[in-house]
């Protein structure tokens, strides 16, 4: 799901909810994180998309580094869930390097 675009700075951030383990089919994050990126950059024509990523959320992190996402960042102590303070990692793709990883 795409969030808050940005027309005038022409970036996003997006969110992805696949399903549980049970549910969730091998590489279906990666291939559908491949399909936005392609709607974001090449029908929309934005220049940015980011997101962020629970740090011991390692099935998204593995998916978006597959995915041509860098790693932007970390932050400590991001969110608080179940009396306990959690990382981020932020991850950031560019149309350019989008289009460098497709060719």
């Amino acid at each position: 799901m795409i969030n808050n675009i940005d027309w005038v700075n022409r970036r996003c951030n997006y969110g992805r909810l696949i399903g549980d383990s049970i549910n969730a089919t091998r590489g279906s994050g990666t291939e559908c994180l491949k399909i936005l990126q392609d709607f974001v950059f090449m029908k929309l024509n934005l220049n940015l998309m980011w997101t962020a990523v629970c740090s011991k959320n390692y099935a998204s992190i593995k998916s978006n580094l597959r995915a041509g996402m860098k790693i932007s960042g970390k932050l400590d102590q991001f969110f608080y869930r179940d009396n306990k303070y959690f990382q981020v990692t932020f991850f950031s793709i560019t149309k350019k390097i989008y289009l460098q990883n497709k060719a």
